[in-house]
């Protein structure tokens, strides 16, 4: 909708204060990369970056300077005489995006650019769009489902499911405060249900969680439903010790080694949970009884927002 290939089936879309609903595709100064960059197959790499100055009638020699110029920022100067087929997966990434910024768009749309390269690659590329977008000042909407490339790129997330925006804000906001559990979740956030809550005495929320009772000191009023949301890098794994508060028993089921993290897969009557600890000498065995300490800057969510 906002490129202009569907229009919606109701309310307006306007950059800035300019009604661009009915305006058509060619007339947005839109510049797009597409997921799988739909670059023209028989045309030089120059000859690519060339054609939405072309088609905005620069003439042949000022879209080839200006090519030349963007090229050279996105390193790949060397290579303006190659056809796509000779080129590697993030070289055609970055010709993709050498098209998309040489026109100067007025909005710049991503769809999940960087998806279909290794995770190498994949840095590579998240910081030299971050770096190209923040010199241009182009605003920029990009769609990813990879929640880090998310909070590492933008100045602000918008999180949808089924086509209704459940949360907005900075990524911080986001992360630290999640408005729902759809939110908590697809950040990675481990769900305890909450069987019911008592408030201590220096006015923190206790929350029966079946296996064990958690502290938190959210201060959202708590609702029948809602859920307790810990992050996996908050959750300390220790060896089974005496009941007491935020001391959440259970079994070891899966250990993944990550270099400098360990990840555990810990199940217990409520589920399973993931915790990610520093790598510090020790790993805990499959089929281990432990027990997860849970912060207290755990989340009151509901399912809705």
């Amino acid at each position: 909708m906002l490129a202009g290939f569907i229009r919606p089936d109701s309310g307006k879309i306007y950059f800035g204060d300019r009604d661009m609903t009915r305006v058509p595709v060619h007339k947005r100064n839109i510049g797009i990369v597409f997921q799988d960059y739909a670059l023209f197959p028989d045309r030089s790499v120059l000859d690519n970056v060339c054609y939405g100055l072309l088609a905005r009638h620069k003439s042949h020699s000022e879209a080839k300077r200006l090519s030349r110029e963007m090229l050279e920022q996105v390193g790949l100067a060397s290579l303006s005489d190659r056809k796509p087929a000779q080129l590697s997966g993030g070289q055609k990434q970055r010709v993709a995006m050498a098209r998309a910024l040489v026109i100067q768009p007025q909005l710049l749309l991503l769809d999940e650019p960087l998806s279909a390269l290794d995770v190498k690659l994949r840095l590579e590329l998240r910081l030299l769009i971050r770096k190209l977008q923040i010199k241009s000042g182009i605003t920029t909407l990009f769609v990813t489902h990879d929640q880090g490339e998310a909070m590492a790129m933008s100045d602000g997330i918008a999180v949808l499911e089924r086509g209704r925006i459940l949360q907005q804000g900075t990524p911080s906001q986001i992360y630290d405060h999640p408005a729902c559990l759809f939110v908590s979740e697809f950040f990675g956030c481990n769900r305890f249900e909450i069987l019911g809550v008592t408030k201590t005495d220096d006015g923190l929320l206790r929350c029966d969680l079946s296996s064990g009772f958690a502290v938190t000191d959210d201060t959202r009023p708590y609702e029948t439903g809602m859920y307790l949301s810990v992050r996996p890098t908050d959750i300390k794994v220790v060896e089974r010790g005496p009941k007491q508060d935020n001391r959440i028993p259970g079994v070891i089921q899966q250990v993944e080694f990550r270099g400098s993290t360990i990840e555990y897969i810990i199940r217990n009557s409520q589920g399973e949970f993931h915790a990610e600890v520093p790598n510090e000498g020790h790993m805990f065995d499959l089929g281990q009884e432990v027990d997860m300490i849970l912060p207290h800057n755990g989340r009151l969510v509901g399912v809705e927002p």
